[in-house]
């Protein structure tokens, strides 16, 4: 797997920095949570989850220090996988989505970034998607284009 380095901006250094001093920490996390009602085609969301990834730089970021110094390096190859997060009655979605959404993130290790699909009832038309990022500087309305474009394809 190819990757490329390159600076910090200071906002990345901040995030990094707070993250050494308290690892795990969800607070800086920015959960989307996504009903959908109907028939689903997993696998063809997945495939957007990969394209958008393919996209955008900041989606296949991880952390590094060279000489002592925090890097970004970003990978060629999207990684994130939309994981199946299994059956969950309504009753407990809030609360699995909230422990899902404080999932701590590995800034070196990567992705910075998950997607997970819960099952609600046993009929396979009601999901919901958790999309989980770690920010690192990105812009918040990425995810609310990337969203739009994910959900316009969707017919």
């Amino acid at each position: 797997m190819n990757a490329y380095v390159a600076p910090i901006s200071p906002a990345q250094r901040r995030l990094w920095f707070l993250d050494r001093l308290e690892p795990g920490n969800a607070v800086y996390h920015m959960p989307v949570a996504v009903r959908l009602r109907g028939g689903l085609d997993v696998a063809a969301l997945a495939e957007v989850l990969h394209t958008i990834e393919v996209r955008h730089d900041a989606l296949r970021t991880t952390f590094a220090v060279e000489a002592g110094e925090p890097v970004q390096v970003v990978h060629d190859e999207p990684r994130v996988r939309l994981e199946s997060a299994g059956d969950v009655a309504d009753a407990a979605l809030a609360a699995r989505l909230a422990a899902a959404a404080r999932a701590p993130f590995d800034l070196a290790r990567g992705p910075l970034w998950r997607a997970q699909l819960f099952a609600l009832g046993s009929g396979g038309d009601d999901h919901v998607l958790l999309l989980t990022l770690h920010p690192r500087d990105l812009q918040q309305h990425l995810m609310q284009l990337q969203l739009q474009n994910l959900f316009s394809r969707r017919g």
